[in-house]
C-alpha cells in the first residue's frame, strides 16, 4: 500500500468478524474467508458485513468459486480442500454467492474469474444510498 501511495486510505482491523464489531467502512473485502463455513455463517458473516457498510459503499468477495456447471476441477480439488480443513467448509457457485449477499440487503454487481492460483472469481455487491 504504501508503495502505490494509498496506506493513508486503507485500515485493517483484528478481531473475531462474528463476534466483534465490524468497522463502519466504504468497501469490505472477504478474501478466502467464505469458504471456511456452513452457508448459514456465510449469510450471518454477509449480514453483519451489511451493517458495517455505509450506504453507497460494497462488499467485495473472492474464492474459488464453483461455476454453475461444478465442472471446474480445480474450484472443486479447492472445494475438497476446504471440507476437508474445516467441518462445513467448502466453495460455492457465484450463483449461491450473489444469493447470500442479496439476502443480507445488498444489490449484486458483478462477479468474474481473475488469475490467481486459485481461480478465483470476484463477486461485487453494493450497499443501496
Amino acid at each position: 500500500m504504501a508503495a502505490l501511495g494509498t496506506a493513508s486510505h486503507v485500515d485493517f482491523t483484528a478481531g473475531d468478524f462474528f463476534a466483534d464489531p465490524l468497522p463502519q467502512s466504504d468497501v469490505v473485502i472477504l478474501g478466502h474467508v467464505l469458504h471456511d463455513w456452513p452457508p448459514a455463517a456465510r449469510e450471518r458473516l454477509l449480514a453483519r458485513v451489511f451493517t458495517a457498510v455505509r450506504p453507497g459503499g460494497i462488499v467485495v468477495v473472492y474464492d474459488a468459486m464453483l461455476n454453475d456447471e461444478r465442472d471446474d476441477a480445480v474450484a472443486l480439488l479447492q472445494s475438497l480442500n476446504c471440507s476437508i480443513m474445516r467441518d462445513g467448509g467448502s466453495e460455492y457457485t457465484v450463483a449461491e454467492c450473489r444469493g447470500y449477499a442479496e439476502r443480507a440487503g445488498f444489490r449484486f454487481e458483478s462477479a468474474e474469474r481473475v488469475e490467481s492460483l486459485t481461480g478465483d472469481r470476484v463477486l461485487i455487491a453494493s450497499k443501496p444510498s
